[in-house]
């Protein structure tokens, strides 16, 4: 069945926080440790907190048969909160297609950045979109330490 892109409704909540929680902790060891993941995600997210929070942001969910494979959070000032695609679903143009969504959104309300801070997962696929990184992160988690990349592009 064809993809989908839809605005963020409370239905997709517990299905965002599993997927979230899922994505992370199915990273390659040798990109982040077991400890490394989690730290950042050792349980599913509290999905109203997780609902709060995307509803208060501009969301778009992508569904494969009605069912959550890929979600992307923006802030109205263009900061991209979380891009996240279900590793079964990875590789078949999902993150490109949540991005465009996004993108037009961005260029209606004329903005002239959008930022994000790229895991090293997703870096590359920032880079491939136009975007530069301004500057390499060490995030402290409990005992451990995260890579990450703030990454701008001008639109």
């Amino acid at each position: 069945m064809k993809l989908k892109i839809r605005k963020y409704k409370k239905i997709y909540a517990l299905d965002i926080c599993k997927l979230f929680y899922y994505s992370i902790n199915s990273i390659d060891p040798n990109i982040y440790t077991e400890k490394q993941k989690n730290a950042w995600c050792s349980t599913t997210p509290d999905k109203d907190k997780w609902h709060k929070r995307l509803k208060d942001n501009i969301t778009w969910v992508a569904l494969k048969d009605d069912k959550v494979v890929g979600f992307l959070e923006l802030e109205d000032n263009g900061y991209i909160n979380c891009l996240f695609v279900h590793p079964e679903f990875q590789a078949n143009g999902i993150a490109s297609k949540l991005y465009e969504s996004m993108l037009l959104w961005v260029q209606k309300k004329n903005l002239k950045v959008i930022e994000t801070d790229a895991s090293e997962v997703a870096m590359p696929i920032f880079k491939k979109w136009g975007f530069n990184i301004t500057e390499k992160k060490f995030i402290k988690r409990g005992a451990e330490i995260l890579t990450n990349y703030n990454m701008r592009k001008n639109i």
